[in-house]
Formats: structure tokens, sequence, C-alpha cells
């Protein structure tokens, strides 16, 4: 076929299905007006377009091919750019007589009507008028604007409570935060919301427990979809879940999702909580599957998956990672960086002193705050969270903080004639636990060694975590480690100074524990001197989480 003989068009999408009277075959544009001339029905979105942008030749299109049997002048550019404000082309139907044909159709009422129709279909498409439909029922769409404004306030008070963790319900059905709010609302002035609630009866006022939840729904469901949509524009995307229980004791998976955003910022996004029927690994990994296909999420660029170290979620050869990765080879699997630096920690636990010192200071905040009476005796300190070391840690700092206030009030508890018997008698183990030199220096190395790790915990946990700025981090850590190894004598000696003063407050004798000859929960040491036992049989415990850490 010679290159004369094709029409040239400017897009991709053309379709030859066409010969002009020449025998010359046309490429026809699928916006060529001239394919809908004989058409009813067109989609109005399809009419908009052809509207819009139709096709247009470009300027090396060769008018010629398309002259048809008995005809020798072409069309001509110069006609599109003085009449395009009504005027395109079509290479199926051509033209005859422009100039003639032009004159009669402008002063027609055929062209002024389409002219005037057209601009009334493209206002209604763009939303500057609302179309005849609606016009004739501007009774319904008065009604529809009204009900928008009555749902606003109710959904904008939904949208408070959850942005500020406020309960929406209370004790009965009709009380609580959310209609406390929407009272407050009216009260303020909100006539069309007060209309609303004094004109309609109680199934109509859209504040049931059961218009909440349909509302809370859809929220989620939006804000869901525009996650789902921001994480598919993305590169790439990582999966985290982890698993817990809710409140009636069904097991789940938090799921969340991480990604670049087009701003270069790292999101993280909570996509929703999977409740697990079965708990073995096959199953899971298709819950998980099936819950990223059905969110709409671009499993093509899905890269990478993170999870806790348990056999289940990380085994090399039935896990759910691998599984996940046998259908998506590009989802690495990363076990969860602060979960395993948590493990580090909890290494820590096999060394016995350690594991009973931390067991007491729980008992002893436990003691405390379960009575408002015991609570005021000493500073408020949180009840130890098992999940997250940071909030662990703070717990561990106020207790060390407040060590000798504690120590006091648990001596006094027993002997105070104020206090009932129950609580006396419970004040006796926690007040001989800590009435010795090896709680008081294991508090005090506990202390020392978390507002040391503490900050690394933080960083792993961050949502703009980068791999190389943790690994800074980390070195750091171990440069820290190795030089109190280096230099123990001199810090434990600022320990064990710290440590005596407070056990001389209380006339607490230091000693070492007694030697036997069979010993099987914890390491015989023959030191005579306490200051030579301790550092050996509790700091050593910096060694070991050296190692650990590396």
């Amino acid at each position: 076929m010679e290159s004369s003989e094709l029409c040239v068009v400017e897009s991709a999408s053309v379709t030859m299905n066409t010969k002009n009277n020449r025998g010359h075959i046309i490429l026809t544009y699928e916006k060529d007006i001239g394919n809908y001339l004989n058409v009813e029905n067109i989609d109005e979105c399809l009419k908009h377009e052809l509207l819009r942008n139709p096709w247009v030749p470009n300027t090396t299109y060769d008018f010629k091919s398309d002259l048809k049997s008995g005809r020798t002048r072409a069309f001509r550019h110069q006609w599109l750019r003085e009449n395009g404000s009504w005027l395109t082309y079509s290479a199926l139907e051509g033209y005859k007589d422009f100039h003639v044909s032009a004159k009669i159709h402008l002063s027609s009422n055929w062209h002024t009507e389409s002219m005037s129709g057209a601009k009334d279909f493209m206002d209604i498409m763009n939303g500057k008028k609302i179309s005849v439909i609606e016009q004739v029922n501007s009774g319904l769409h008065k009604e529809i604007e009204i009900n928008m404004l009555k749902l606003k306030p109710i959904i904008s008070t939904i949208l408070f409570c959850g942005t500020h963790d406020l309960p929406l319900r209370g004790k009965k059905s009709d009380s609580g935060v959310f209609h406390d709010l929407l009272n407050f609302r009216i009260e303020s002035g909100d006539e069309i919301l007060k209309d609303h609630f004094l004109s309609n009866v109680g199934n109509a006022k859209y504040s049931s427990h059961r218009t909440q939840n349909e509302l809370i729904t859809l929220c989620g469901k939006i804000l869901k979809e525009e996650i789902v949509c921001k994480a598919n524009a993305a590169n790439a995307f990582s999966i985290i879940a982890d698993e817990s229980a809710d409140i009636s004791g069904v097991e789940q998976l938090t799921i969340i999702i991480r990604f670049l955003d087009k701003q270069s910022k790292i999101r993280e996004q909570f996509l929703g909580f999977l409740p697990l029927d079965k708990l073995d690994a096959e199953s899971v990994a298709t819950k998980i599957l099936s819950f990223m296909e059905d969110s709409g999420l671009n499993l093509s660029k899905f890269c990478g998956q993170g999870y806790d170290g348990c056999g289940t979620m990380a085994g090399k050869v039935g896990g759910v990672a691998k599984l996940i990765r046998g259908r998506y080879n590009k989802a690495l699997y990363f076990h969860c960086a602060s979960h395993r630096f948590n493990l580090v920690i909890n290494d820590l636990n096999k060394i016995m002193v350690i594991r009973n010192t931390i067991g007491t200071i729980k008992e002893i905040i436990k003691f405390y705050r379960e009575s408002t009476l015991r609570r005021n005796l000493i500073p408020n300190i949180s009840l130890f969270c098992e999940t997250r070391w940071s909030s662990k840690y703070k717990s561990i700092s106020l207790f060390s903080e407040n060590c000798i206030v504690i120590i006091h009030s648990l001596q006094s508890l027993p002997i105070n004639g104020l206090i009932n018997s129950n609580t006396r008698q419970r004040a006796l183990y926690p007040y001989f636990s800590t009435s010795n030199f090896s709680f008081i220096i294991s508090i005090k190395i506990i202390t020392k060694y978390s507002a040391i790790l503490e900050p690394v915990t933080n960083i792993l946990q961050g949502v703009s975590m980068e791999l190389y700025k943790v690994r800074e981090y980390v070195e750091e850590l171990l440069k820290i480690l190795e030089d109190n190894r280096t230099n123990a004598n001199e810090i434990f000696d600022l320990l064990f100074t710290d440590a005596k003063s407070i056990a001389d407050d209380f006339e607490i004798t230091i000693t070492c524990p007694r030697i036997t000859g069979k010993q099987l929960y914890r390491n015989n040491y023959s030191y005579e001197s306490p200051k030579d036992y301790y550092p050996v049989s509790i700091f050593s415990t910096l060694s070991r989480l050296n190692n650990s850490v590396y």
C-alpha cells in the first residue's frame, strides 16, 4: 500500500474500515463526527467529548485523498480557523460547495437551535446548569439539598468524635457525646438541625445507632478508597500486619499499608481489621491476599511484607511470608525491626535477678493503682504496657526516680492502723522484695540502660524510618555499649554508690547471696565483697546485651 493512499491522522486509535469513491482507504479517527451522524441515543459522556474535543486534522493532513467522485476542490485548513466555533471536518463525509452550504447553514433555524442546545448541554455537563429533568423536579432537587444540609452537622459531629477519640454513645441509645454535641449545635443556633429534630419522628432523625454505624462505615469506605488510590499511584507499597484480639476475644490482623506518596513523603495508613477464622499459615495468607484484592490494591506493585518473627508468619518453608511471596515474588519479607529489638531486650529476663526486679516493679505499680487511696500515697506511675517498650521504660524511669518514696510507703503500710488489714498484709510481700540490695542495684542498672535503648526503639517505630539512619543509631548504640564494657568498673562504681545511698537510708545490709553446693536457679559466685559480686552477677548483662544487638 502506497503512503499517498493513506489519510494521516493524529490519534493512534484509528480503524481502517472505509474506502472513498477513489478507492483510497480512509483511516477514521474515533472522534470523527461522521461516525455518529446517523446514530441515535449517543451516550452523554461521548456526546460531551465530541462537542468538547472533536477530531481536527493536523496541518499536514491530505484533504485531497477524501475527495469524492466528480469533485476537484479540496477542503482547506483556513476554513476551520475562520469557522472554528461551529465547524468541524469529517473524513468520512467530506463536503460539497463549502461556501454556499455554510452560508445557508448559518442562516437556518436548525443551526441556531443546535448551537443553543449544545451550549445548554455543555453547561449542564460542566455543572453550570441543572438538567431539564431536575428543573421539572425542582421540588425534589430542593428536598435533596435540604436533606444534605440536615446530614452535614450529623456527619460532622461523628467525624469530630472520631478525630478526638470520643465515644459516640452512652448507656442509652439517645444519650452520650454524640447527642450532647448535636444539642449543643442546636443551642448555638443551628436552625436547620433544630427544625429537623422538631419536625421529624424518631426513626427519621438520622441519629440512631444504626445510622451512626452506617455513616461511620461510609466514612471508612471513602477514606480507604482514597488511601488505596494514593498507594496505587505510588511506585510500590508494602503491607504490615500484626495479630491481636478485640474486646470480644476475636482474633484479627491489623493491616497497615506503607508507601511513598507523590510528595516523597513516607505514609503508613491503617486499612482495616481482618478477622481470622483459622490461625494456620495458609488460611492467614489467603485472608491477607483476599483483603488486598477486595480493597482494590494493584498487587503488581506489592513489594514488601512485614510481620513478627513467629513460625506461622515468618516460617521459611510454609510461613505466611513464604506463601505470599510464592505468588508475588517481589514481596520481600522483613521481620519487624522494633519487634526484633524488643526480643533482644527481653533476653535480659533470662537473668533471674533482672526478671524478679521487673516482676516486682510491675506488681507494686499494680498494687498502688488498684485503690485511689493507695494511688495518692505515691506519684502517678502508669501500668506496664507489655507490647510497647517505650511505655514500659517510662514506668521504670518514674519508679526509679521515686524509689525512696515508694519504699517508705511500703514500709509504713503494714504498721498503719488506719489502713485495712487486707492492704497491710498485701504490702508485706512488695516491701520485703524491695528491702534488699539486689533489687535496688538491679533497678539502677535497668533504668540506666533502658534510657540508652529507648531512643532507638522510638526511631524503629517511626513512620519515616529509613534504614541507613537506623543503622547509624544502632552503630552509635553499639559504640556506647562497647565503651560501657571497657569502662565497666568506673560506671558500676557510680551505680553502686547511688544504690548504696538508698540502702543506707533504709538500713539495708549489703551482702552477697549465700553459696550452696548445688545451685540450679542462679550461678554461684565466690566473691567476699558485694562490690565485687554484683558486677559479675548482674552488671555482666552488658556483655550479653551487646552480643545480642550484634
